[in-house]
């Protein structure tokens, strides 16, 4: 097995969404991004924000009214990042944290209404985190199996191979209770 294989099966979405999130990650720095989601009256609006390495999930319950997509990106300064920091870093643990609150909305009419406000922070860098666990871990199984076999060992189990090209522990194990999934991992004859 080789590393070629990490981008078949589920690990090329997750090595892809690892590089969009360093992407974002990027350019987060630069420029503060901002998406809400469209929302009829009466249900709750998901409102998403990208800015200095944190990505904030809002909801708001009970929207007064309908709302389209609105999306927008512009670039930082320093005031907003100043803010930013303050509230998203300095109350935070490692830019990880929850917010709820009331927010003023106008309604049909243009009277203000009171709603709830909840938030999720997200920091950029337990996303990639999460996102790399499992390529990083496929990853180590196919250094394991390529350093067992130079050294005349299955790459599965790491039993001694001797003379033979047959690991007889695996052979044995799969008699008994079935293959394991990391059987092609075993050295060819």
């Amino acid at each position: 097995m080789s590393f070629h294989r990490l981008g078949k099966g589920a690990y090329g979405p997750l090595l892809a969404l690892c590089a969009l999130i360093v992407v974002v990650w990027a350019g987060s720095y630069r420029s503060i991004a901002h998406v809400k989601l469209p929302v009829s009256a009466g249900s709750t609006r998901w409102e998403f924000r990208s800015y200095r390495g944190v990505l904030s999930v809002a909801l708001i319950e009970n929207h007064p009214t309908g709302a389209t997509t609105a999306a927008g990106v512009r670039g930082a300064d320093t005031d907003l990042a100043a803010a930013w920091d303050e509230c998203y870093w300095t109350g935070a643990i490692a830019g990880f944290s929850f917010e709820e609150s009331q927010i003023w909305l106008r309604d049909a009419d243009n009277h203000l209404i009171a709603r709830h406000w909840n938030a999720m922070n997200l920091p950029y860098w337990m996303m990639l985190l999460l996102a790399a666990l499992a390529p990083a871990h496929a990853a180590y199984l196919i250094v394991r199996a390529h350093r067992r076999t130079t050294h005349n060992q299955c790459g599965d189990c790491g039993y001694d191979l001797g003379d033979g090209a047959v690991c007889q522990a695996c052979a044995a194990r799969s008699a008994i209770i079935g293959a394991s999934p990391r059987m092609q991992l075993v050295r060819p004859a």
